[in-house]
Order: structure tokens, then C-alpha cells, then sequence
């Protein structure tokens, strides 16, 4: 589990979507690029995550970097669309 309150707090933390099908991330508008510096960033996993849910955006994820240099990390889609996932599994 990751600490989420740490991410979202993090001063230094950016936040982006990426299309997990061709890797390109937003960078506004509708428009999408191929590099991590031209993308947008919304500054927090909340604002990326209502983002997501407002435009209805399917096949992304949520990329977080943080640090110097920066490490980045891909969060789940299941994070980005938690009741579609919850409804499609099944368990025993």
C-alpha cells in the first residue's frame, strides 16, 4: 500500500497522465506528448485524478515523480477508475 498523504503532501511531487497504450502523456487540451518535460502537470494525484474522472478518460494512468533527480512511479488504474474495477472482478 502506498502512503498516499506523503505523495499528495510532497512538495517537490508532479503529477501526470499517461495513455498506457502509447505512453504519451497530456499535456492540455486534448493534445498529447511524447516527453515527460512538455507534459502537464497537475500538481497533485488529486487534481490528476478529478481530471481524469471530469474528462471521463479511459486507458490512462496516474505517473508520479518526486525527488532530485526524479523518481518516477505508475499508480494503478485502478486508482483512477476504482468502481469499474471493483465490478469486473470476481473472486471464489
Amino acid at each position: 500500500m502506498i502512503a498516499y498523504t506523503t505523495l499528495i503532501n510532497a512538495q517537490d511531487m508532479q503529477a501526470f497522465l499517461r495513455d498506457t497504450k502509447n505512453g504519451y502523456y497530456l499535456c492540455g487540451r486534448g493534445r498529447w506528448t511524447s516527453g515527460l518535460e512538455r507534459a502537464y502537470d497537475f500538481k497533485s494525484i488529486e487534481r490528476a485524478i478529478k481530471h481524469a474522472e471530469k474528462n471521463r478518460l479511459q486507458g490512462v494512468e496516474l505517473i508520479v515523480a518526486s525527488g532530485d533527480p526524479p523518481h518516477i512511479t505508475a499508480l494503478s488504474d485502478e486508482i483512477l477508475h476504482p468502481v469499474k474495477h471493483s465490478l469486473t472482478r470476481s473472486y471464489d
